[in-house]
């Protein structure tokens, strides 16, 4: 180590002649600030993505097909817009915050053209022409250097918390053959807003709709036996959702060919919920 520093001591000595004949001049206090004083790093993004087909399947026992996919702005063709802050905490953990590139919430598009299955004796469509609209206010990721699920403190954990509004969703479900136009969704107290469709005030204290909840690796045997099933052997995917409130309005509900009305569904709220993912 003692060569190595002075190894670094004679490198920067040597430089200085060049650096002088480059015509650096020595910062002063308020240009140190500027760059000593940096909080993190931003990224800035404009996306729009598409996938022809998701195959997901299990050796030679068929595929679950996922189809003509799209991420992007609010209609086909925009673009996402946001900006990315990454921010490292004292504690280790780092923070990501999306946020929107330009004035008022973050619009997000996400198309599905149908999710099926496949196999020797066929194919079924069992949900297609899914359009769903999302405004975001605000998402926080933070990846912390805690496991504050499981047991296994190696491997950390991921915290997420957002605020959204579903402004709009069609989707036809051809295996029961119900179909919704125009559901919609915020947090509670903002079904006034979802019937009338003026999401003018979004940032309004009741209209967002909150989420809470972590993801990380853990023992899935309290819930596996609880529910009677075996027991994994080592860690599994765990998500805890901590928070989930919504009020939900869907204005046309169909059923094979006719309307049968709409339906409204007011404080819904949704704690301690846990989830263990696992192959077998």
């Amino acid at each position: 180590m003692k060569g190595l520093k002075k190894l670094a001591l004679a490198s920067a000595i040597a430089a200085v002649p060049f650096v002088a004949q480059a015509g650096m001049q020595p910062m002063n206090d308020m240009e140190m600030g500027n760059i000593t004083g940096q909080a993190g790093v931003t990224i800035e993004l404009e996306a729009a993505l598409t996938i022809d087909q998701i195959a997901y399947n299990q050796g030679n026992n068929g595929s679950f097909l996922v189809d003509d996919i799209r991420v992007g702005g609010l209609e086909p063709g925009e673009t996402l817009n946001i900006r990315i802050d990454i921010d490292l905490q004292d504690s280790g953990d780092a923070v990501i915050s999306l946020f929107t590139l330009r004035p008022g919430l973050v619009e997000m598009g996400i198309d599905v053209g149908g999710m099926g299955l496949s196999g020797d004796d066929g194919s079924a469509t069992l949900i297609s022409n899914l359009e769903m609209d999302l405004l975001m206010s605000k998402v926080d990721i933070t990846a912390q250097v805690e496991n504050t699920i499981g047991d296994n403190q190696d491997s950390g954990s991921i915290n997420i918390v957002a605020d959204f509004v579903i402004s709009n969703l069609d989707v036809d479900f051809d295996v029961v053959a119900v179909s919704l136009r125009g559901m919609r969704m915020g947090g509670i107290g903002s079904m006034d807003t979802l019937v009338s469709g003026d999401f003018e005030a979004m940032n309004t204290v009741g209209i967002l709709n909150p989420v809470k909840m972590d993801i990380t690796l853990g023992a899935g045997s309290s819930i596996s036996q609880a529910g009677g099933g075996s027991v994994p052997e080592g860690d599994v995917l765990r998500i805890n959702i901590d928070q989930f409130d919504a009020d939900i309005w869907m204005p046309e509900v169909i059923v094979g060919p006719a309307s049968i009305g709409s339906v409204a569904i007011e404080g819904l709220r949704v704690s301690d919920t846990r989830l263990a993912v696992y192959g077998r």
